[in-house]
This record gives structure tokens, sequence and C-alpha cells, in this order.
């Protein structure tokens, strides 16, 4: 009558982790964490959409990322594709960047998004400014051709997509981000770090 139940106990033993197993899990993950924190990406730009949505892209080397953050509660903004995971931390500047399959940290730095753009303790919407006039051309699933005008500017190039219905290009120091599921476009100064036009557009039916 007792072997069954000895039996059974020693596969669950076998089935189950060991709290030392967990532990040294644990001290693994710490490490690579522990060493990012001093790593600085050479280009991070931002752009506030409206309150709820930043528009992020973030340079080093061979790592880029570009995506829209949404806001999740409070001052924490996030994104993510499938290679990483975005935190933005609005209220402190803090932007931790996370390996999304080994969960290691790549980048833990400070960005002050207010102090950049002089917005400070000001509500994030604001006066859009003249709207450009705009053309768009879907060259196929990935990508958009687009045309922008307005006064002495003019911007003409190819955005990519880069995340859901999001679409980034760049052409020297502008960047363009058109959020086509939203109909926005904001046009980026990335050398002042300063938007030169966020305005409603939208190319759907």
């Amino acid at each position: 009558m007792n072997t069954p139940v000895y039996c059974f106990s020693a596969l669950l033993l076998v089935g189950m982790p060991t709290v030392g197993s967990a532990i040294a899990s644990n001290v693994a993950i710490t490490a690579p964490i522990s060493l990012a924190q001093s790593m600085t990406p050479a280009q991070t730009v931002m752009s506030v959409l409206n309150e709820n949505e930043i528009a992020l892209q973030i340079i080093d080397g061979d790592f880029s990322f570009a995506g829209v953050m949404h806001r999740h509660y409070g001052n924490l903004y996030g994104a993510s594709n499938r290679d990483v995971r975005v935190s933005y931390n609005r209220e402190t500047g803090d932007v931790t960047v996370v390996d999304t399959e080994t969960n290691d940290e790549l980048y833990s730095y400070v960005y002050s998004l207010d102090a950049v753009t002089g917005t400070g303790d000001a509500p994030l919407t604001r006066d859009p400014g003249p709207t450009p006039v705009t053309y768009t051309t879907v060259l196929n699933e990935d990508q958009v051709r687009i045309q922008i005008s307005e006064g002495d500017f003019f911007y003409t190039g190819n955005l990519e997509r880069i995340n859901g219905e999001t679409f980034v290009g760049q052409e020297g120091a502008i960047r363009v981000v058109y959020a086509r599921d939203r109909g926005l476009i904001t046009v980026i100064n990335v050398v002042q770090h300063r938007d030169l036009y966020n305005y409603a557009y939208s190319d759907v039916d």
C-alpha cells in the first residue's frame, strides 16, 4: 500500500525545480543587469504625440529601435517588438531596454524628455502649428512614400513599417513618424531634438 505513494512522491520531486536551482537562476540574471546600468546608447529621440503616446527612436551602432510608446499608467510608458522591450518613466527619465528572449538589460539610462522639449509641467497638448501639404503613396505593405511641404520646408522619402501601423523614415536631420492607424504625422529635427510638425493626416479611407 505504501509503495505507490512513495513512487508518486518521487515523481513529484523529480518534476519540481529545487530551491537551489531557482536561486542559481536568479543570480545568473542579475549579473548582466548590473553591467548594463552605465550603458547609454549613442542617440535617443522622443516626441510627444499626445498625452498617451510618445514616439521613440534609439540608435547605437548596429542596434536600432523605433516605435510608439503607450502610457500604461501614471508616467510609465512602454513599447516592444519581437526583439526588445522598452520602458520609460517620464517622471524620473529612466529608460530601460530589455531583450525579450533573455530578459537581459541592454540599456539602462536617463533621458529627460521634458527638459529636451521644454514642456516641463505644461499640458502635453500643444498648438500643432501650420499643417503641411502632405502626399503619400503606399508602395507595399511595409513601405509608404511621403512628400511633405510647408513654406521653405520640403521632405520626401520612404517610410518603413517598424511596429504595427507605425512607419518611420529619415533623410539627413529630419525624421518622420507616421502612426497610420491613428492618423498622426510627426516631423522631428533629430539634431535640435524638437518637433517641427505634429498634425493629423490619413491616407486610409
